[in-house]
C-alpha cells in the first residue's frame, strides 16, 4: 500500500506488459450504492484529461471490488516531498504551484459540467518524473451542472484546508478550491503540511491564522514563514529578490487565503 485516499486505499501494481501503476480500491465496493459511486467517479474523471491532472488509465467492477488504475507517480505526493531528500527548492515548489493552478483551471472553466475538487491539498498533488504537479484523488470531487454556482452536499474535505463558508453552509464552489490553493501555496513556502503545523512551541494554532499575523508584521518578521530551502535558493543576494517586493508567492497567497471574504477570492 503507498497511501490513503478519502474513498479507499492506493496500491503499487505491475501490468502483464511491466507497466507500473497505482490502483486505488475504493472502499465498500460492495455495499448498497457502491456501483454507482464508482460510475459516477469514472465518469468524472474521463471528462479531465490535461497534462496537471491525474490521468485514469482503466477501471475493474466486480460484485466486491471496485478498481481504478492511474499511473504511477515516482515522485510520490507534495506532502511527501517537503520533507523528503532532496529538498524541493524554490524554482521547482513555484513549478507546482503553477502546474496545479493549470489543472484546477482545467476544472473549473473546460470541463462541462464543472468539476469542483474539495480536498485541495499538498497529499493531493502527485509529482511525475520531472516534479510536475498532477493534481489526484477525485473522490471528493463532484460535477456542477454548469448552470448551478453551487451545490449543496455533506461537507467532506481535510481539516485545515475546508473553507469557512463551505464549512458553514455545505456550498461549495470554485471559490472552495481557490482557498484549498492558496493553503497549498503556504505549505509550499513554509515546507509544512496544514496538519502538521503547530506542534512545535513557537507555532501555536492554525497555519493560516499564524501566517496571518506574520503578515501584519510585513519584512524581516514574514521570512519566518519560509522553509530554510527557500531562504538558500531565493536570497537577497542572488539578485532575484531586492527586499521591496513581495516575497515569493506572497500576492497570490494573500488573494487566496481570503478567509470569511469570499468575494476577494480570485477566481
Amino acid at each position: 500500500m503507498i497511501g490513503k485516499g478519502g474513498f479507499g486505499n492506493v496500491y503499487r501494481g505491475k501490468l502483464p506488459d511491466g507497466t507500473i501503476v497505482a490502483v486505488k480500491r475504493l472502499k465498500d465496493g460492495n455495499a448498497a450504492g457502491g456501483e454507482l459511486q464508482f460510475q459516477t467517479e469514472v465518469e468524472m474523471i474521463s471528462l479531465a484529461v490535461h497534462r496537471n491532472l491525474l490521468r485514469l488509465c482503466g477501471f475493474c467492477m466486480t460484485a466486491t471490488e471496485r478498481l481504478l488504475i492511474y499511473p504511477y507517480m515516482s515522485n510520490g505526493s507534495v506532502a511527501s516531498r517537503l520533507k523528503g531528500k532532496p529538498p524541493l527548492n524554490w524554482i521547482t515548489r513555484k513549478g507546482i504551484a503553477l502546474g496545479a493552478a493549470r489543472g484546477l483551471l482545467y476544472l473549473h472553466e473546460q470541463c462541462d459540467p464543472k468539476i469542483i475538487h474539495r480536498d485541495v491539498k499538498a497529499a493531493n498533488v502527485l509529482l511525475d518524473d520531472f516534479c510536475e504537479a498532477i493534481v489526484g484523488d477525485f473522490g471528493l470531487a463532484k460535477l456542477l451542472d454548469h448552470r448551478d454556482s453551487h451545490v449543496t452536499t455533506a461537507v467532506r474535505g481535510t481539516v485545515g484546508h475546508i473553507a469557512p463558508e463551505y464549512l458553514s453552509t455545505g456550498q461549495s464552489s470554485e471559490k472552495t478550491d481557490v482557498f484549498g490553493f492558496g493553503i497549498l501555496l503556504l505549505e509550499l513556502i513554509t515546507g509544512q503540511t496544514a496538519l502538521e503545523f503547530g506542534k512545535s512551541s513557537n507555532q501555536k494554532g492554525a497555519m493560516l491564522d499564524w501566517v496571518n499575523s506574520l503578515s501584519y508584521s510585513y519584512g524581516t518578521v514574514w521570512f519566518q514563514a519560509y522553509d530554510l530551502i527557500i531562504h538558500e535558493s531565493y536570497s537577497y543576494g542572488t539578485g532575484f529578490y531586492s527586499g521591496q517586493e513581495d516575497a515569493p508567492g506572497e500576492e497570490a497567497r494573500r488573494a487566496c487565503r481570503q478567509g470569511t471574504r469570499k468575494q476577494l477570492r480570485p477566481h
